[in-house]
């Protein structure tokens, strides 16, 4: 210790320094445990309501992502859905689309610290969207609610089986009220049972909170899950369409391999043969015997099912999306860039007759009028197969006569570029 007065070194029990006679207080000489103790334990305090908060605002700004607040918002109203909501746990009725406090499979046992789990899920669960990378997990918040939780895993369950699953989450350990969140569950689908769905199918997603086989928290959301061949018509997902364009397929390949043409895509350099070999596409489908046909009926407030290009060779019949599709996947397989332009009512087919890189975004309605009229983008209509006096000609006609009408392009290269592959449903 030292005198307050003169700085000199004194010991603990002196009432006075030895060196120049000044009284030494209990206070000065002995610290205060209780007040060191108080001011250990603010500052815990404070940085452990920061770290909330910066939980908190972690997940706050996952959920209000412009994308995310769409998929909450407009996408979720147009599809017939309320808003998504949180599933609190400990509650025990259900309050919209969510649900808490499942039931567990164990009991909570003595000693075991509890949790206090929340969950954010969308009301629906699109695939072709969550292929196209889409925020569509669920987000996830826990708080050790009494006693210090360790060795923890945050387990979703999605029930009845639809082909989905999440990874599991090992958790970190967490004081009593501290906070950590999850926003990026790792999702896994199998497109061979979402494909098979014939319809949209209920389902409950349960967030558990286990420590070795107990749950000590959970909190469940009521999802409905749509089959793979849902596309949702709505300017903000279009591009998600891209998934269904499988040049890859067996049944592509074979296609184009009985054509009996070559193809060179653009390695001319000469916009002619490039038109030349989009012919050759056309009138593959034009002399195959093909059928046009209304989409399947959907129940999903906006947007259609659609046919992989393999069902639609099988069945040899469709809609102008799914020529589309099918058009988009033949000429991706033989390396011309394809387009799906949108309009009203209708969506037909175009090509880039450059090999140009459009960059990381499709051309805009206007852009890609002026494309047209620079005979840089080549349109030609998704449903002039079925008649014989329908040409290559009259197809291209129809489509310039759309040119003012159209309101979107998926510009399929683009798509890739993003991210957006195939979805691997065959092989």
């Amino acid at each position: 210790m030292r005198c307050p007065a003169c700085k000199s070194i004194v010991l603990i029990n002196d009432t006075r320094c030895r060196k120049c006679n000044a009284s030494l207080t209990p206070t000065s000489n002995v610290p205060d445990a209780g007040a060191i103790l108080q001011s250990v334990e603010t500052e815990q305090s404070v940085l452990r309501e920061k770290a909330r908060s910066e939980v908190a605002r972690s997940l706050d700004e996952a959920a209000q992502s412009p994308f995310r607040q769409k998929l909450d918002g407009q996408i979720s109203k147009a599809l017939g859905f309320p808003a998504a909501t949180t599933a609190e746990s400990g509650a025990t009725s259900v309050s919209g689309s969510a649900r808490a406090g499942a039931p567990s499979t164990r009991q909570r046992g003595e000693g075991v610290a509890a949790a206090r789990v929340s969950m954010k899920a969308l009301p629906f669960f699109n695939p072709l969207l969550a292929h196209a990378g889409a925020p569509v997990a669920p987000m996830v918040r826990i708080e050790a609610s009494r006693e210090r939780l360790a060795h923890a895993r945050l387990i979703l369950r999605v029930e009845p089986e639809s082909g989905i699953s999440f990874a599991a989450v090992d958790l970190p350990d967490l004081e009593p009220g501290e906070l950590f969140g999850v926003k990026d569950l790792k999702l896994a689908t199998n497109h061979h049972l979402l494909r098979d769905l014939p319809e949209a199918r209920d389902t409950l997603w349960t967030a558990e909170v286990r420590c070795g086989d107990t749950v000590v928290g959970s909190a469940a959301a009521e999802v409905s899950v749509q089959p793979l061949r849902e596309w949702i018509g709505l300017a903000e997902a279009a591009d998600s369409l891209a998934g269904l364009v499988t040049p890859n397929d067996p049944a592509v390949k074979s296609f184009v391999n009985e054509i009996g043409e070559s193809f060179t895509a653009y390695q001319s350099g000469r916009r002619e043969v490039v038109l030349e070999q989009v012919v050759h596409l056309f009138e593959a489908i034009r002399t195959g015997g093909f059928r046009y046909i209304q989409a399947p009926p959907s129940f999903e407030g906006t947007g259609q099912k659609v046919r992989f290009p393999f069902e639609l060779l099988g069945e040899c019949q469709g809609t102008c999306l799914d020529w589309c599709v099918l058009m988009s996947a033949l000429l991706e397989y033989t390396g011309i860039h394809p387009m799906v332009v949108m309009m009203p009512g209708h969506a037909f087919h175009a090509v880039w007759l450059d090999d140009v890189d459009p960059g990381g975004q499709a051309p805009s309605p206007d852009d890609y009028r002026d494309l047209v009229r620079d005979k840089m983008i080549l349109p030609f209509n998704s449903t002039t197969y079925f008649d014989e006096a329908d040409t290559f000609q009259k197809a291209v006609e129809l489509a310039m006569g759309f040119t003012g009408d159209v309101n979107q392009v998926i510009d399929i290269g683009v798509c890739r570029r993003q991210g957006i592959r195939p979805v691997p449903i065959r092989g």
